[in-house]
C-alpha cells in the first residue's frame, strides 16, 4: 500500500512539477506591448480631388437667408472609388478655429449635394457629432454624410 501512496505522491509532483514549469515558460516567453503612436492607413483606393478654388471660410460673415446661401460658390470635391469592391466613407465638415471668438456651430447650415441629390441639408446640430476627427486640431467634426462606394468598372 505505501508503494501505491509514494507512485501517486510522484506522479503528482511531476504533474505539479511539469504544470510549474509550463506557466513560467508561458509567462516568460508572452510578451504585451502597448502601442504609443498611431496608425496610419494608405489606401488607393479612393481618389480626391478638391477645388480650391472657394475655401470654406467664415470669418467676417454676416446672416443671410438659406436661399442666399445656395447661391454662394460652393466649395467642390469629388471622391472616385479605384478598387474592385465596395468602400465605406464618412464626409466630415471639421472646425478648426484660429482666434478666440468662435461661431457656435448650432448657427451654421451645411449643404452637401451629389449633382442634384441633396445629401445633407440642416443645422449643424450636436447629433451630427462625429468623434472620430481626422484633423488633429479641430474642436469639432460635424458628420455630413456616409456611405458606401463601388467601382463602376
Amino acid at each position: 500500500m505505501n508503494k501505491k501512496k509514494n507512485i501517486i505522491y510522484v506522479i503528482m509532483g511531476f504533474v505539479f512539477l511539469f504544470s510549474a514549469i509550463l506557466t513560467t515558460t508561458f509567462a516568460f516567453w508572452s510578451v504585451t506591448k502597448n502601442q504609443e503612436k498611431e496608425n496610419f492607413v494608405n489606401t488607393n483606393c479612393f481618389d480626391i480631388t478638391f477645388k480650391d478654388e472657394n475655401q470654406i471660410n467664415i470669418s467676417n460673415a454676416y446672416p443671410i437667408a438659406e436661399d442666399d446661401g445656395k447661391k454662394l460658390q460652393p466649395y467642390i470635391f469629388t471622391i472616385t472609388n479605384k478598387c474592385g469592391d465596395g468602400s465605406h466613407y464618412v464626409i466630415n465638415l471639421e472646425t478648426v478655429t484660429t482666434k478666440e471668438k468662435k461661431l457656435k456651430e448650432e448657427y451654421l447650415r451645411g449643404y452637401l449635394t451629389n449633382g442634384q441629390d441633396i445629401l445633407f441639408n440642416d443645422t449643424l446640430k450636436d447629433e451630427y457629432i462625429n468623434n472620430e476627427k481626422v484633423i488633429k486640431a479641430s474642436s469639432k467634426a460635424i458628420k455630413l454624410y456616409e456611405g458606401d462606394s463601388y467601382n463602376k468598372n
